[in-house]
C-alpha cells in the first residue's frame, strides 16, 4: 500500500508539471502569433518595392530636380495613392529610411518627408500641408493597421479637419469635412 501511495503522489506531481508546461507553451505560442512582424526594410512597408517600377510610379522631373539634394532615391518611387489635391509616392533614402513624396495635381513638387524604417510600426509616416487641408498617413501593413486606423479616426475627429479614408492597403488620406 505504501508503494501505491508514493507512486500516486509522484504520478500526480508529474501530471501537474506536464500540465503547467503545456499551459505555458500554449500561452507563449498565442503571444507569438499575436505579435506583428517587425519592419526592417522599406519593402516591409511598401511591398511594391520588391517589384519593378511601373511607369505610373515615376515622379515628375520637376520633383526630382527639386529634391535631388536630399539624397533620396527619387528615381525608384512607388505610387501610393491620390488625395483631394495631391498624389503620394513612396521613396527610400539609404537602406534605413522610407519617405513620402507629395506631388500636386499639376505635377508641382510639394514636399518630401522621411522617417526611419526601424520602429515604423509604432506610428508610420504622416505628412500634410501647412493648413492641414491635405494630409496622408502611411501606416504599418502588419496587424497594427486596425489600431492605427482607429487612432487616425480619433485624430480626425479631434482636429475637425475631416475624416481619414483608407485609399490603399496602408495609406490613409484625410478627406476634408466638406466632402
Amino acid at each position: 500500500m505504501k508503494f501505491w501511495g508514493k507512486f500516486m503522489r509522484t504520478l500526480i506531481k508529474t501530471a501537474i508539471l506536464v500540465g503547467a508546461i503545456c499551459v505555458s507553451g500554449i500561452a507563449v505560442t498565442a503571444a507569438t502569433l499575436n505579435v506583428p512582424p517587425s519592419i526592417s526594410t522599406a519593402s516591409d512597408v511598401v511591398p511594391a518595392f520588391l517589384s519593378q517600377q511601373a511607369e505610373s510610379d515615376k515622379l515628375p522631373d520637376t520633383f526630382i530636380a527639386t529634391f535631388a539634394p536630399t539624397g533620396a532615391n527619387l528615381t525608384d518611387a512607388r505610387f501610393l495613392g491620390d488625395g483631394p489635391n495631391a498624389r503620394y509616392f513612396a521613396v527610400t533614402r539609404g537602406s534605413d529610411k522610407i519617405c513620402i513624396a507629395t506631388v500636386g495635381k499639376a505635377a508641382e513638387p510639394l514636399g518630401l518627408a522621411c522617417t526611419n524604417v526601424k520602429g515604423f510600426e509604432g506610428y508610420g509616416l504622416r505628412v500634410g500641408n501647412d493648413d492641414h487641408s491635405d494630409q496622408a498617413w502611411l501606416i504599418s501593413p502588419h496587424g497594427a493597421a486596425g489600431n492605427t486606423l482607429k487612432s487616425a479616426n480619433a485624430v480626425a475627429t479631434t482636429s475637425k479637419c475631416g475624416q481619414w479614408k483608407q485609399i490603399a492597403s496602408n495609406l490613409l488620406v484625410l478627406a476634408p469635412s466638406n466632402q
